[in-house]
């Protein structure tokens, strides 16, 4: 008798820490919902306001939310609770760095060291914002075949080190669960390359090497509903 009442005592217990550490994970969920978030425009725009303090003639360079700062839903709401954005501008090399945080400016630095321009500055590049939304070329990178349950590293920027890709603005995504990248044309949506890694050796395959050698369907993939 003592043994099945021991064994029920401990089940309650079990239950009741279960409860409360759900509990627990509901309200850091719905803490983390509360938290101001930005779009990637509103994010620019905001950005854009402080760096015409700094010089009139700025024009935006680099847009990156910090893959872990991205909200579950990134692809549909294109919301981030965290922006790191630089501006340049043509006449120098000087860079206007800016932080935003929970929709909020937390830090601002003007330097060189975040830069290396690789390509001028070209006039028909929009100084404010980029053409197209951060989820608008996630849309076009998921018909492409992107995990739309992942969250990438994602960045738009103006120069490149590609040559192909010089003279455009872009929005990158690389996807760490598939090794794979996307570049979309940043004014038109157009998608400009699908790229494929090695996971070892991170050196680009082609895709026939993916689907046999690295993807023969057992790939695990992260559901949305383990979100929280």
């Amino acid at each position: 008798m003592m043994n099945k009442k021991y064994l029920k005592i401990k089940v309650i217990f079990l239950c009741f820490v279960i409860i409360i550490l759900s509990f627990s994970i509901l309200l850091q969920a719905q803490d983390s919902r509360d938290t101001p978030q930005l779009t990637s425009l509103k994010a620019a725009e905001l950005a854009y306001q402080e760096a015409r303090k700094w010089d009139h003639e700025a024009v935006l360079w680099y847009i990156n939310p910090p893959g872990r700062e991205l909200d579950y839903h990134w692809g549909e709401n294109d919301l981030s609770w965290e922006w790191e954005i630089i501006f340049v501008r043509p006449r120098d090399d000087k860079s206007y760095y800016i932080k935003i945080v929970d929709n909020q400016i937390v830090s601002i630095e003007e330097g060189g060291e975040y830069v290396k321009r690789l390509s001028p500055i070209l006039p028909s590049f929009l100084k404010d914002k980029p053409g197209i939304s951060m989820q608008e070329a996630a849309q076009v990178a998921f018909a492409a075949g992107a995990p739309s349950w992942d969250r990438a590293n994602v960045c738009y920027i103006i120069d490149n080190s590609i040559k192909a890709f010089q003279g455009k603005a872009v929005w990158y995504f690389l996807f760490g669960s598939q090794f794979s990248s996307y570049t979309i044309d940043g004014l038109t949506g157009e998608l400009l390359a699908h790229d494929y890694f090695d996971p070892e050796t991170l050196k680009k395959i082609s895709p026939e090497e993916v689907k046999y050698k690295f993807y023969p369907d057992k790939v695990a993939k992260i559901k949305e509903e383990n979100f929280i």
